[in-house]
């Protein structure tokens, strides 16, 4: 009687882990894609799908992953320039510095996402984003003085968004920029968190993917303040503006974009 308990016992516990093993098994042979999102198929280094819909898919353990990316336009806001050793980034070494905010989407159809997906993944790329607008206007204003670029705000956000979208194309970045918006520049004491002022300039102008560029209507979207902590402009219109983004994440826009825009020439 004992050796039959000892042997029916056993196979309970075996009958447990096979049913186990079973249901861990089918779980890890599904994701799930988020709502609001979509996700990149990679099985063995070969794109399978680069636009799966929400919900469940079907997938095969050790073989397939799943990259999950915002659907819509993401925007974050970056103080960019003077990103080398040396500051001092303008033909007549001043220290120059944008209040950007960018507009871009991620997609799969442009450059590489096999290549780029774990540099892509967690942040929909706006860290490697943030660091090619730097590198970006650093170029531009490189062979310009920096009262020529204050001067001539459209003709830096012309140049700034060729440069960052061949700066995108060499480095097989899957993103689409969709506007670029110039929100202030400033030359000399620029960091605000050194208690010096330098010689900052607000703008609301947006230039587009197309090269356009338009003034924002509105009142005033930016106040800078000098000497803060925070080394970004502090935002006053609330309906013209989207949040700073926050260290978890980009900020994600589903607003329309400002009405009536003015071409400029």
């Amino acid at each position: 009687m004992a050796e039959q308990k000892e042997v029916s016992s056993g196979k309970v516990v075996f009958a447990l882990a096979a049913s186990a093993l079973t249901l861990l098994g089918a779980y890890r042979s599904f994701y799930i894609v988020p709502p609001k999102s979509y996700a990149v198929h990679i099985r063995m280094g070969q794109l399978i799908g680069d636009h799966e819909a929400p919900g469940p898919r079907l997938k095969y353990p050790l073989f397939d992953s799943f990259y999950p990316f915002n659907n819509n336009t993401i925007i974050f806001e970056k103080t960019a320039g003077g990103t080398g050793d040396d500051p001092r980034n303008t033909s007549d070494q001043n220290v120059f510095k944008a209040d950007l905010r960018i507009h871009y989407v991620v997609d799969p159809s442009v450059g590489s996402m096999v290549l780029k997906v774990d540099e892509m993944e967690g942040d929909n790329g706006q860290s490697a984003l943030e660091t090619y607008v730097g590198q970006s206007v650093d170029a531009v204003v490189g062979s310009r003085s920096s009262i020529d670029t204050l001067a001539d705000p459209n003709g830096f956000l012309k140049a700034l968004l060729e440069n960052l979208k061949w700066r995108l194309a060499q480095n097989n970045m899957p993103v689409k920029l969709d506007s670029i918006e110039l929100l202030s520049m400033c030359v000399g004491g620029c960091s605000k968190n050194d208690g010096t002022d330098g010689l900052r300039k607000p703008f609301q102008l947006r230039i587009l993917s197309n090269g356009q560029v338009v003034q924002m209507a509105g009142p005033a979207a930016i106040a800078v303040t000098h000497g803060s902590s925070n080394d970004q402009p502090a935002l006053v219109d609330k309906s013209m503006v989207v949040p700073m983004a926050t260290p978890s994440g980009p900020t994600v826009s589903t607003a329309p974009r400002p009405s009536n825009p003015v071409v400029q020439p």
